[in-house]
């Protein structure tokens, strides 16, 4: 009879992380590399271009379910710079994007601890950038700004460490941002890890 008992602690304790993410809240911090896949294309060999950076971001959510929830997210995916000379021009740019998120989640329990996750929803990003251009003792400078409302879908893992606690790897992918008139345009993606805590 002990150790039926001791059996059954031990199992309920195991798998507590899963029980955990249904009707639960939780807030997460994550941090990674995000990449602007195109703002390089057609840079001189003279200019140096840096098409990423280290995003951040701080999300909540709540999990209705074992398998489906939402969650809203800010993320500031950094900057992309070039600067170099064109000609006898030296020139120096760099565009900033940030985005608010409202997204559905998917969970795939893979064990009592990982989990494969989903996400599909609404990104609303905005762009920033400046330039400047210096010749000889004379210099020009201009900024421009878009918003791009887009589809955002994600894909990742999950790991519970203890039911209060979880780490997350996720992939992203926010398709095209900024302005082809004014700033070209973009498809930024990131790669980010981050921590979770439930509530």
């Amino acid at each position: 009879m002990k150790k039926i008992l001791l059996a059954s602690v031990a199992g309920l304790l195991i798998s507590a992380p899963v029980f955990a993410a249904e009707n639960q809240a939780y807030a997460a911090f994550d941090a990674g590399q995000s990449t602007a896949s195109n703002s390089c294309d057609g840079v001189p060999a003279t200019v140096a271009c840096k098409k990423t950076d280290t995003a951040y971001r701080i999300a909540a959510g709540y999990g209705f379910t074992r398998n489906f929830g939402a969650e809203v997210s800010y993320t500031d995916y950094g900057k992309a710079r070039l600067s170099g000379t064109v000609g006898a021009v030296a020139v120096v740019a760099n565009a900033g994007a940030t985005a608010f998120q409202i997204v559905g989640t998917g969970v795939l329990p893979l064990s009592q601890n990982f989990s494969l996750t989903a996400k599909l929803g609404f990104a609303s990003v905005s762009t920033k950038a400046n330039a400047t251009a210096v010749v000889g003792p004379f210099s020009v400078a201009a900024s421009t700004s878009a918003t791009n409302n887009n589809a955002v879908f994600g894909i990742g893992a999950e790991y519970a460490f203890t039911p209060a606690i979880s780490g997350r790897l996720n992939y992203e992918d926010l398709g095209t941002i900024g302005d082809a008139a004014t700033m070209g345009k973009s498809k930024l993606t990131s790669v980010t890890a981050g921590l979770v805590v439930n509530f």
